[in-house]
């Protein structure tokens, strides 16, 4: 009987281990697929301010293009105004 006992014992200690290591399999999973679209959502954040700051440096190189013929000209002052969004 004492036999018996220990192997029933060793079986729920194995079928715990088995249990508990299945449910960290699933958790783990879902911590990555939250981190996946963490990151996800960071790269299009980042993407949208590469945008935005591309936009800023075509006014800006725009700009510099209207100065710098003006200048060339010598058309002299005043010189041609900055456009309002030069900086936003």
């Amino acid at each position: 009987m004492t036999e018996m006992t220990w192997v029933i014992g060793a079986i729920g200690v194995a079928v715990t281990g088995a249990l508990g290591f299945l449910g960290w399999i699933g958790t783990r999973k879902t911590s990555d697929r939250e981190r996946i679209v963490a990151l996800e959502e960071r790269n299009d954040d980042l993407q949208g301010q590469l945008d935005t700051e591309r936009r800023r440096g075509v006014r800006k190189d725009e700009f510099i293009a209207k100065q710098s013929r003006h200048i060339a000209l010598n058309l002299g002052p005043p010189a041609p105004d900055a456009p309002d969004n030069i900086f936003t």
